[in-house]
């Protein structure tokens, strides 16, 4: 049998109001689609998840997962994602956030979480050479991605224990 273990303090955050107490743990049983080895997109599969977890506790694994664009819930949400990293996915057009916050969001808490604009993208000078050399070949410079934007006025919103790698300035 599996059982999950985590302290009271776990829990314990700073917007209690927006928040209704219950989790959702974020597995590729309940979300299909969801891949944290990094080997595929799993961007419908976490939003999916975001969207279930509006209001509530949203645990994601440890793994590191490919996403294109996420739009967090304007209800309120806290992300608790030790270990979970977020990696641009292949489908990425220059000048998209990895995660959006819409106007009027409030009552947002991501713990944990790392968001790395650069990772997937032509790792080695190797690889740009064959890239421009193939055909249709798809070429984001990782300075033209976005981690988190606001479309419009939010408030309460915490990072915590948070990294990001590989961001133009002004990302965040």
């Amino acid at each position: 049998s599996t059982a999950l273990s985590v302290s009271p303090s776990f829990f314990a955050f700073a917007q209690p109001a927006a928040l209704d107490g219950s989790a959702i743990i974020v597995t590729a049983q309940i979300f299909p689609g969801l891949d944290p080895s990094g080997t595929t997109d799993s961007t419908a599969a976490l939003q999916q998840a975001l969207n279930a977890a509006a209001g509530k506790t949203m645990i994601l694994n440890k793994g590191v997962y490919r996403v294109t664009s996420l739009t967090l819930p304007k209800e309120g949400i806290r992300i608790a994602a030790t270990g979970a990293k977020f990696e641009l996915g292949d489908n990425a057009t220059d000048g998209q956030p990895m995660m959006r916050l819409a106007a009027h969001s409030q009552g947002i808490e991501i713990d944990g979480l790392e968001i790395d604009g650069r990772a997937p993208i032509i790792p080695h000078l190797k690889d740009l050479r064959e890239a421009m050399q193939t055909p249709n070949a798809k070429i984001i410079h990782p300075a033209r991605i976005s981690g988190i934007v606001s479309e419009g006025h939010v408030s309460d919103i915490h990072l915590k224990n948070m990294t990001f790698r590989n961001l133009p300035q002004n990302a965040v």
